[in-house]
């Protein structure tokens, strides 16, 4: 069942299918046309191109290969043609990814995809401009000191220059790829293998179908170059952490079903301190300053949702009643349940900010009735103190009922919220009294 975000529409999947057809249809109509344009004056474009490039004044400069050179004519007329769709594509792109891109997504792919096209023109400028010529005059310069006849194959002249423009299309593609992945923080040390898969892979035969035969031998050491400049770049987002703590881990209820927990530990706008920092074992975790009233963040808990089969998702800061209605359609259409620890109301009953706020949130999920057992609160609250060494002192439980009073805690103390009339507040209550 399909889930909805703050700003998306109800849009069926073949209206999707439908768009990417018409979009995609646009985009090979314009390359094809505008190809077809420039190969009508493609030969005046590659006769003021060869004049630029030839290193030598005089008559050094033939056309070996008449087959070659249809080969040549055809290739530039095509590299041209995409270039000049280059504009036409960004905008085609931007506008079919946003509906299904968070915000931040968004903004990076479109930041991305604006940078990299001028840098292809750019880049592929510089290199038919500035570097090609000075290496073939350099070239020329060589054999004439070594007295050997210049006499070069224009085709040749011409191909190597487009296929680099095209190789360094491949690498920015690839390297555009990465930054856009990392930048929204989809790449990192648990997704890696996978997009090292898919960007190396792709790009990996994209560039062995475009050697020449007379250029084989340069195969493994152009890719060896790409794989390694393509770790360089992605380096630092191919080891960043991901954006949450743990990993929810799958586990069994008292009644059976399988269920995932995430924590979301929300600041509440600053009113909420954040007690998550370390990871605890079998729940994921994630950070947010105001799910009720930010939308971003209300995007990125869905896609962690969603992303990692959350079955419960448990807010730190209220009790999950502030939350808009949209988020809570959605969950329950995922059947992901929506609670909260209410640990703002409880941080209320101290006169200063918890002094210990890792050992707040890991009592407080001792305490959890859902999915555990509500018999089994006590045992668990008692394996909390044993482990983390805690003293049934420096537990305080308070009365959950509206209407009921509790005393103030110190800074120090580990507040429990449970109802006086519960069953289980005896059992408890033994427990903290206890030596």
């Amino acid at each position: 069942m399909s889930i909805l975000l703050e700003s998306d529409s109800n849009t069926s999947v073949q209206s999707h299918f439908d768009e990417l057809t018409f979009r995609t249809t646009i985009l090979f109509l314009s390359v094809s046309l505008l190809s077809l344009g420039w190969l009508m004056i493609i030969d005046d474009v590659l006769l003021f191109l060869l004049d630029h490039l030839q290193p030598c004044k005089s008559e050094c400069l033939n056309v070996f290969d008449p087959a070659q050179w249809s080969v040549v004519r055809w290739l530039s007329a095509i590299i041209l043609g995409i270039m000049s769709a280059l504009p036409l594509m960004v905008f085609h792109i931007l506008q079919f990814s946003k509906p299904g891109l968070l915000p931040k997504e968004f903004k990076a792919l479109k930041r991305w995809t604006l940078s990299g096209a001028f840098g292809i023109v750019l880049s592929s400028a510089v290199l038919i401009w500035w570097v090609f010529p000075k290496l073939y005059e350099w070239g020329y310069e060589h054999h004439t000191s070594v007295n050997l006849i210049a006499q070069y194959d224009a085709s040749e002249l011409l191909l190597y220059v487009f296929l680099s423009v095209w190789v360094m299309m491949i690498f920015s593609f690839t390297w555009l790829s990465l930054a856009f992945l990392g930048k929204g923080r989809m790449l990192n040390t648990q997704t890696a293998e996978f997009w090292r898969w898919r960007i190396y892979g792709f790009g990996t035969l994209l560039l062995l179908l475009s050697m020449p035969e007379q250029s084989s031998g340069l195969g493994l050491s152009l890719l060896i170059l790409y794989w390694t400049s393509s770790e360089f770049v992605g380096s630092s987002w191919l080891k960043q952490a991901p954006n949450e703590f743990g990993n929810a881990a799958t586990r069994l209820d008292h009644e059976g079903r399988k269920r995932r927990l995430m924590i979301a530990d929300c600041s509440c706008l600053g009113a909420n301190a954040h007690y998550g920092s370390e990871i605890i074992e079998g729940y994921s975790m994630m950070r947010f300053s105001g799910i009720c009233t930010k939308k971003n963040d209300r995007n990125r808990l869905m896609e962690h949702v969603l992303s990692n089969r959350i079955t419960d998702v448990i807010i730190t800061g209220c009790d999950s009643r502030p939350c808009p209605d949209r988020l809570r359609e959605n969950f329950s259409r995922l059947g992901t349940n929506l609670r909260g620890l209410d640990l703002m109301r409880l941080q209320n009953i101290r006169p200063g900010l918890p002094q210990r706020p890792q050992l707040d949130l890991e009592c407080a999920l001792a305490t959890l009735d859902d999915p555990f057992p509500l018999h089994s609160t006590p045992q668990r609250l008692s394996e909390f103190m044993n482990e983390h060494s805690v003293l049934p002192s420096e537990i305080l439980l308070t009365n959950l009922n509206p209407n009921g009073w509790s005393n103030y805690a110190n800074n120090n103390s580990l507040v429990v919220a449970i109802e006086s009339e519960s069953e289980l507040w005896n059992p408890m209550m033994a427990i903290l009294s206890q030596e």
